[in-house]
C-alpha cells in the first residue's frame, strides 16, 4: 500500500488510517478505553533484554559516543552536559553540532522501538530538536521530533502531529516509540499516551541517524534502538528502574582528596614562598602582610605583584579543590585579585576571582559570579571552589558554608599554570592549598572551623 505524506497542518496518516483517528488517554469515553486496553495489554511483563544499539553518553569528553550494544559508534559534534546518568549531549540549532551517522551495517526492516531521555534545557523557551532514523532515499522510517509545542511524530511513509507534546519543565523524560506490525505506540514517561493503529512496521532497511538541534538548545541521553516492537510493560519497567540500561559500566569511586600544595605564606621576607607540601615554591612578588594566621601576601593590580609559577608536575585529575583565606584589606573599597590555575593555553580552567562587587568563579574558560556571597567587610574569610567529577557538580563555600553548587561536565586537563594577581584595590590572601581530589562538605567546614 503506498503511503503519501501530507502538511504539517493535517493528521498525517496514511489513507487507510485516516478513518481510525490515533487514540489519546486524554478521552475518557469507555470505548476508547477500551480499545487501549485491547492494544497496549501483551501478556505477563518480560525482561527488556538489550537494545541492538545503546548509546550512554557518558564519554563525558572526546569526539566520539561508543554505542555500548553494536559497533556504531557515532561522532560526537554537540556540546557536552551533565546527563540523567553521567554525561549527555546538548544539542543547539547550529551545523557545527549536529550529529549524523552512516550505520555500516543497515537496520532490517520490521518492527522497531526508539527510545531516548530528553531535557528542554532551553526552559521556559521552546527546546526542539529531532532524531531521525532515516531509509537509502533519505527518507525518513522512524523518527521523533520532541516539543512543547512544534512537536512531530515519524514513521516509515509519513508522519503525525498528533504526538502528545512536551512537560513544559527542564526535567528529564523518557520518550518511548514502538513501531510494529499492528500499532505505533508513543510512551511519555514510560507512559502510553498515543495510539495509532494499523501496520506501522518499518518497510526498507534503516540505513543513517540523524540528530540536530532545531531552535533553542536542548540535551539527550541514553539513546537505545531495539529491532522489535517493546510491550508496554517493558517500556514502563525501563523508567520505573530509573537506572541505565545494560550494558552500562558505573564510573570507578572517587579518589580521597589529598593535599598536593600548601603555601603558608608565613616567610615574611625575601623572594619566595615555600610550599611546605609539594615542591612548588613561588616566586613572591606581592608584599609581605599580616595573615590570618601569622603571615600572608597583599596584592595590588601593578603588574610588578603578579605571581605566575609554571606547574612541575602537570595536574591530571578530574577532581579538584582550592581553598584559601582572603581578607578585602581595603575595605569599603574594593579589593580585588584573581587565583587561576589555567592550561598551556592559558585557559582559566579552574579558580575563584574573590570581589564584593565583580567576583566570580572560573571553570574550564567559563564562569559564574559569586559578589552576592562574598561579605562587605574587612575580616579574613575562608573560600573554597570544589569540583566533584563523580557526581558531576561545582560547589562554591564561604567561611564553610555552600553558597553555589551547579551542575558541570569535566573540566579540561592537564592543568600546568597558577596565577595570582591583584586587579583593583589592595586584598589578602593566606593558607592558599590545592587538592587533588574534592573535598566534602563536612572536610570545608572542618577547614574553617580549624578542625
Amino acid at each position: 500500500m503506498k503511503r503519501r505524506i501530507f502538511s504539517p497542518r493535517e493528521i498525517i496518516l496514511p489513507k487507510a488510517k485516516l478513518a481510525r483517528s490515533a487514540i489519546s488517554w486524554g478521552k475518557f469515553s469507555l470505548p476508547i478505553l477500551f480499545l487501549a486496553w485491547f492494544f497496549v495489554w501483551s501478556g505477563p511483563a518480560r525482561a527488556v533484554g538489550e537494545p541492538a544499539h545503546l548509546w550512554h553518553f557518558d564519554e563525558c569528553e572526546g569526539d566520539i559516543l561508543q554505542d555500548s550494544s553494536g559497533s556504531e559508534d557515532l561522532p560526537q559534534n554537540a556540546i557536552w552536559a551533565v546527563g540523567k546518568w553521567q554525561c549527555a549531549v546538548n544539542q543547539p540549532y547550529q551545523a557545527q553540532y549536529y550529529i549524523e551517522k552512516t550505520f555500516s551495517q543497515p537496520l532490517p526492516a520490521g518492527d522497531l522501538t526508539l527510545s531516548f531521555y530528553w531535557r528542554n534545557s532551553a526552559f521556559p523557551y521552546e527546546g526542539r530538536n529531532h532524531l531521525y532514523l532515516k531509509k537509502a532515499d533519505g527518507a525518513v522510517a522512524a523518527g521523533m521530533r520532541p516539543s512543547i509545542a512544534s512537536r512531530t511524530l515519524y514513521f516509515d511513509g509519513g508522519a503525525t502531529t498528533t504526538v502528545a507534546a512536551m512537560p513544559n519543565d527542564a526535567n528529564w523524560h523518557l520518550i518511548t516509540v514502538t513501531y510494529g506490525p499492528d500499532r505505533m505506540v508513543f510512551y511519555l514517561d514510560g507512559a502510553t499516551r498515543n495510539i495509532y493503529p494499523g501496520n506501522f512496521a518499518v518497510v526498507s532497511p534503516i540505513v543513517r541517524l540523524e540528530m540536530k538541534g532545531e531552535n533553542y538548545p536542548v540535551e539527550l541521553d541514553e539513546l537505545a534502538i531495539w529491532l522489535r516492537a517493546l510491550s508496554a510493560e517493558e517500556v514502563a519497567n525501563i523508567y520505573n528502574a530509573n537506572q541505565p540500561l545494560q550494558p552500562y559500566t558505573s564510573p570507578p569511586a572517587p579518589e580521597k582528596a589529598r593535599l598536593i600544595n600548601l603555601w603558608h605564606f608565613d616567610e615574611g621576607a625575601g623572594a619566595t614562598a615555600t610550599d611546605s607540601v609539594g615542591a612548588m615554591a613561588i616566586s613572591q612578588n606581592a608584599w609581605w602582610s599580616a595573615g590570618k594566621f601569622k603571615g600572608g601576601i597583599e596584592q595590588s593590580w601593578q603588574s610588578q605583584h603578579q605571581i605566575i609559577q609554571n606547574i612541575a608536575s602537570p595536574i591530571e585529575s578530574k577532581n579538584l579543590t582550592l581553598d584559601f583565606w582572603w581578607q578585602n584589606s581595603s575595605y569599603p573599597d574594593e579589593g580585588r585579585g584573581s587565583l587561576e590555575l589555567q592550561d598551556s593555553a592559558g585557559v582559566k580552567v579552574f579558580g575563584i576571582r574573590p570581589s564584593i562587587y565583580s567576583g566570580s568563579y572560573y571553570f574550564d574558560g567559563g564562569g559564574g559570579s559569586i559578589s552576592n556571597f562574598i561579605p562587605k567587610d574587612n575580616q579574613w574569610h575562608h573560600l573554597a571552589l570544589v569540583y566533584d567529577s563523580y557526581n558531576y557538580y561545582l560547589a562554591f563555600y564561604v567561611d564553610g558554608a555552600e553558597k553555589i553548587k551547579v551542575p558541570k561536565v569535566w573540566f579540561r586537563r592537564p592543568i600546568t599554570k597558577l596565577v595570582i594577581r591583584g586587579e583593583n584595590w589592595p586584598y589578602r590572601i593566606d593558607e592558599l592549598a590545592i587538592w587533588q581530589g574534592a573535598l566534602t562538605a563536612g572536610q570545608v567546614l572542618d577547614i574553617y572551623q580549624g578542625n
